[in-house]
């Protein structure tokens, strides 16, 4: 999922169209925001031994919404299985 970010108002965009994208993409109002990568390390840990923080930011790279208010077990349900 690629995130632009208007550059005078500070608006992120998530555009879900190819046609948007291409637009966003030669516009000179937007930038492309890149997003950071994964922790190796959290990545190597076992899902079940991370903590419910690095499970948020482990859900939030899969693109699925989280909160750390949520309990460990419902956060763990959201995982999807392989």
């Amino acid at each position: 999922m690629r995130k632009f970010k208007h550059i005078e108002t500070g608006a992120i965009l998530v555009p879900n169209n190819k046609d948007v994208i291409k637009q966003f993409e030669k516009s000179e109002y937007y930038e492309e925001v890149k997003t950071k990568a994964f922790n190796k390390s959290t990545e190597e840990k076992a899902i079940k031994d991370m903590n419910k923080k690095e499970l948020v930011a482990y859900l939030k790279t899969l693109d699925i919404d989280a909160d750390e208010d949520m309990k460990k077990d419902d956060l763990l349900a959201l995982i999807p299985q392989e």
